[in-house]
């Protein structure tokens, strides 16, 4: 089988590493300019591959270039090309940070936890913002969304949105940090109780090593299981397809 991730400044991604390592699947990374998302597309269905990821800035943007997307206003992280060639749209981001809270400790956490901050409202965001109607977060009271801009997005009706100025650690249980660590954001993690700290970010690790040195830190990961999780979902769905083509 063959994938591939389309985004643009993306030197950074670990995904061809844990496709070739993990997944013993080709690989390839597409780093484009928008101009070039429609010929990028034909040129990975005329060559025969099984599906790509998408990553920054195109979760949202690539919807105008595909065939149909699972769950309109969610964004797209994988797309699958179908024996067909109809090219189909979904998110795991959510579902694969869900998993990945799983591995480290966080769900059980969440047990307790009552307010949740998440930093950030750039495309992997509505995918979160949909995840939290899970089971996991039933105890969770609060969800707090900081933006320096804020915007209309599926599922943001059970969260209080507030500037980023106003984000203060010690206000939350839970921390999301969904802001690119190229843009310089910084974090006092000063915090009188117990709280977690989850970043997107892997490429990184600076505020994690930062939030790990705070006495009150339970819990501080980066987002590299939660990108495993999706390579998984990713290439599972190219089995599927592939059995569909052989027959």
């Amino acid at each position: 089988m063959k994938f591939a991730l389309i985004g643009k400044n993306i030197g950074y991604s670990k995904s061809k590493e844990i496709f070739n390592t993990d997944f013993n699947s080709q690989y390839d990374v597409f780093d484009i300019d928008e101009d070039k998302i429609p010929e990028t597309i034909d040129y990975l269905k005329k060559y025969g591959y099984t599906g790509f990821n998408v990553t920054t800035p195109y979760k949202e943007i690539i919807c105008k270039y595909i065939d149909n997307v699972e769950i309109v206003g969610c964004g797209v992280n994988i797309v699958r090309i179908t024996p067909n060639g109809k090219t189909i749209g979904c998110s795991r981001d959510g579902f694969s940070m869900r998993l990945a809270f799983e591995d480290c400790g966080i769900t059980d956490f969440l047990k307790t936890a009552k307010s949740v901050a998440i930093l950030g409202n750039g495309s992997v965001v509505p995918s979160i913002l949909y995840e939290l109607s899970n089971e996991a977060f039933k105890n969770v009271k609060h969800f707090t969304l900081y933006a320096r801009h804020h915007r209309n997005m599926m599922g943001d009706n059970r969260i209080n949105k507030q500037p980023l100025s106003e984000f203060k650690v010690n206000n939350h249980d839970v921390i999301i940090n969904t802001i690119p660590f190229k843009s310089g954001f910084d974090i006092d993690f000063t915090c009188d109780h117990p709280f977690v700290y989850f970043d997107l970010n892997y490429a990184d690790d600076t505020l994690i090593k930062k939030a790990k040195d705070c006495f009150n830190c339970k819990i501080a990961e980066n987002g590299y299981r939660m990108l495993w999780w999706n390579a998984k979902f990713t290439n599972e769905l190219g089995i599927r397809y592939d059995t569909c083509r052989s027959h």
